[in-house]
């Protein structure tokens, strides 16, 4: 990248609080306006996300930064979730699924 490129700060409604990488997969919790709270990721080339709304107390305009923490890390959890949980029906399929004659002769399929 060019040194002399310069970035200019822009406001948007959405940001982005950490990308993290998790078993392969690339977690991405992002913050749209100021209580709702997202993960967006990729697994087996398809798209998961799911969101959570934080709700302020009477009279608060604004979350503290223990409260933004604590909801980024109750969304990571979810995503977390969502990959082990993806990892494990993918594992329970190939050990489940009938094994055919032409795959034991082909060696695709791993015993347990």
């Amino acid at each position: 990248m060019p040194k002399d490129l310069k970035f200019k700060k822009t406001k948007g409604r959405i940001k982005i609080i950490k990308a993290l990488p998790y078993k392969g997969c690339n977690v991405v919790i992002r913050q749209v306006d100021e209580t709702l709270f997202e993960y967006i990721l990729v697994f087996d080339s398809q798209i998961y996300s799911a969101y959570i709304e934080v709700t302020m107390k009477k009279g608060q305009t604004k979350l503290t930064s223990k409260e933004m923490i604590a909801a980024a890390g109750l969304i990571f959890t979810g995503a977390v979730t969502t990959i082990d949980e993806q990892i494990k029906m993918r594992e329970e399929a190939i050990t489940t699924s009938p094994i055919t004659t032409a795959e034991l002769q082909k060696g695709n399929r791993v015993m347990n």
